[in-house]
């Protein structure tokens, strides 16, 4: 029997992929296994036999079902194994452009991996749902393109060369909105909308995105549990069902217009990939910020003030890693598993700081997180206050895009920038959030800052 020890030293070097496509061959193979029971029967025009009918029991109920467990605590070990955090494990990032061999247009990437989960609302309308590693261009078959393209197509907008960015070369010759500006193509689009997700702290953190079709959407909520109870026979069965809510997502629009020097463009050598990064930086961090802080004008309430999250009992004073601790095990308490908590880089510095000890009655060491936290990603943003953390299994929070508003206008004759021979640069989102389950949040409020 292998030790402990070896246990540990397999886990670290066994590939999860192979036993998950180990584990899936099997189930296939038992699931023919009792096919073939019924095929025989069937082809000699009978049904099956007692001997028959136990092997087929044997095989659907205890064995595929086995199996199904297995598989789901691999695919979940895997995924643990891609998740990132400064105490836990790296980060597993959506990216469409892993070239073989560096040449564009033969990712290794495929389809596979990359559906989303298909919803559909009281209409019929199919609404796919981006988990985290889900990529859109992928999943819409875009072809695959070099990180660089879209910087590489605001370069060629604004300087008219066109032989920048050959990959849209017709898109680049036609003015394609009433403003005088050009619409990034889709392609272009959903791979922004990727680089934006993986530069979002709340997509690290696990939460999915929805990809909207026209119209108002409602997502059915959890707002509390079943309380099962035990009932004799005859007797009457008390009510203690789930509450159900919903919420009807009402996107609110996000723009910014950015000013660039037609000077800067043509002369940056690395123009393209400073306009891609800064595009992509700026608007994950205002994604975050929106969803995570709110607005004030007009009024939007950002998770940090939502009723619907409880705050955790020891939401005061200066924090320390009994705060967190208590959010992680009111979490499990409630049954929810705990995905990552979200804090201001101030607040993780200060709890990096803490120790036990004062170094002279008694040595003095690095306090370090509690084993509760372990598992648990510790993701920082300026994008939440140094008064705020928020602690869920971020898979029930659902960040909603509607389709066709994320977009990027191009303009050189918009405005004033025209005189200015300047290109302005005008991107514009729509979003909305949801929790799907509020017990699977908590929140630290009323944090002060150590000094």
């Amino acid at each position: 029997m292998p030790s402990l020890k070896q246990i540990i030293e397999g886990i670290k070097t066994m590939s999860f992929k192979q036993k998950i496509d180990e584990v899936k061959a099997e189930i296939k193979s038992k699931k023919i296994e009792a096919k073939a029971y019924l095929k025989l029967a069937e082809s000699e025009e009978r049904d099956l036999t007692k001997a028959e009918k136990a092997a087929v029991d044997r095989i659907v109920d205890n064995e595929i079902v086995a199996l199904a467990d297995d598989l789901e605590r691999l695919e979940k070990l895997e995924a643990f194994a891609d998740d990132a955090d400064r105490t836990h494990l790296p980060t597993s990032h959506i990216d469409p452009e892993d070239w073989v061999d560096g040449e564009p247009g033969t990712s290794k990437l495929s389809r596979q991996g990359h559906k989303p989960e298909i919803i559909k609302d009281v209409g019929g309308r199919e609404i796919p749902v981006y988990s985290k590693g889900q990529s859109m261009a992928a999943w819409n078959q875009d072809k695959q393109i070099p990180n660089d393209t879209f910087g590489r197509y605001v370069v060629a907008l604004a300087t008219g060369q066109r032989d920048i960015c050959p990959e849209f070369r017709n898109d680049l010759s036609t003015t394609d909105n009433a403003g005088g500006g050009f619409l990034v193509p889709n392609p272009l689009e959903r791979q922004i909308i990727d680089r934006v997700r993986n530069a979002s702290v709340l997509a690290r953190a696990g939460a999915r995105f929805i990809d909207l079709p026209a119209g108002d959407t409602r997502i059915a909520t959890v707002e509390s549990g079943a309380s099962f109870s035990s009932v004799g026979e005859g007797e009457q069965i008390p009510t203690g069902g789930i509450t159900f809510g919903s919420k009807l997502l009402n996107l609110h629009k996000r723009a910014v217009l950015i000013p660039m020097s037609v000077e800067l463009l043509e002369d940056g050598f690395n123009a393209a990939q400073v306009v891609q990064d800064a595009v992509v930086k700026d608007a994950a961090e205002d994604l975050d910020n929106f969803i995570i802080s709110g607005a004030t004008d007009p009024s939007y309430i950002g998770l940090v003030d939502s009723t619907l999250i409880t705050d955790t009992d020891d939401s005061t004073a200066d924090i320390a890693w009994e705060d967190f601790h208590s959010m992680a095990i009111e979490l499990r308490t409630a049954n929810e598993m705990p995905t990552a908590y979200i804090l201001n880089p101030t607040i993780a510095g200060n709890t990096d700081i803490l120790t036990t000890g004062d170094g002279s009655t008694s040595a003095k060491s690095w306090l370090g997180a509690p084993p509760s936290l372990e598992g648990i990603q510790r993701l920082q943003t300026g994008n939440i206050s140094t008064a705020y953390s928020i602690m869920a299994d971020f898979s029930q929070l659902l960040i909603a895009v509607k389709q066709g508003t994320f977009r990027v206008e191009i303009s050189r004759e918009a405005g004033e920038y025209f005189g200015k021979d300047q290109v302005v640069l005008k991107l514009v989102y729509r979003c909305d959030y949801a929790l799907t389950r509020n017990s699977a949040f908590r929140r630290l409020s009323g944090i002060t800052i150590t000094t």
